[in-house]
């Protein structure tokens, strides 16, 4: 007859929240007392690299927004963009829904995502909104115009130029 084991605790820390995308850039591009040379910029983002260590929404967004100072280790963006939507973390997940938006529909300037890089996001991007997700209690209206972005995006619209001319009164049901 075996004795009965008393409950094991677990000792392993628990995991602090985690700050809002929005919250993250903010601080790193915010401005400190002086302007910071090259190396001092350089240092911020390495730390804040390893702070954030491989968060698929932070990483997203380092390796399409952050052209001031890329990562050191570049990644392949879909498979960022592919694991960040696939994030159960509603942060994470809604965090990579408005990059993954913001990359489709870029067309100024250089690309940020091939014709065929954006229809693979694209279909990941359908595939995560069909899914029941957690929303975030604080963002109702942030996550009702996120998903009209989404719709756009599907819906393979010709240039973000034309949004605000193609259905107003879309846009409007939201805001009200």
């Amino acid at each position: 007859m075996r004795r009965p084991q008393p409950p094991r605790h677990s000792h392993s820390r628990q995991r602090a929240p985690l700050l809002p995308l929005g919250q993250i850039a903010k601080s790193l591009r915010a401005p400190v007392e002086g302007t910071p040379n090259r190396a001092e910029r350089i240092e911020l983002w390495r730390r804040s690299d390893r702070e954030q260590g491989e968060r698929p929404d932070y990483l997203l967004w380092r390796h399409l927004l952050c052209r001031e100072c890329p990562p050191e280790k570049r990644r392949d963006v879909v498979e960022l963009a592919l694991g960040a939507l696939r994030a159960r973390d509603p942060q994470i997940h809604w965090a990579a829904v408005g990059l993954v938006i913001a990359a489709v529909l870029h067309d100024s300037g250089r690309s940020v995502l091939r014709d065929e890089q954006k229809q693979r996001v694209r279909a990941a991007l359908q595939s995560s909104l069909a899914e029941q997700r957690e929303t975030l209690q604080h963002s109702p209206l942030s996550l009702a115009l996120l998903r009209w972005w989404a719709s756009i995006v599907l819906a393979d619209a010709p240039s973000s130029a034309s949004l605000f001319h193609s259905r107003p009164s879309k846009m409007n049901s939201f805001c009200l």
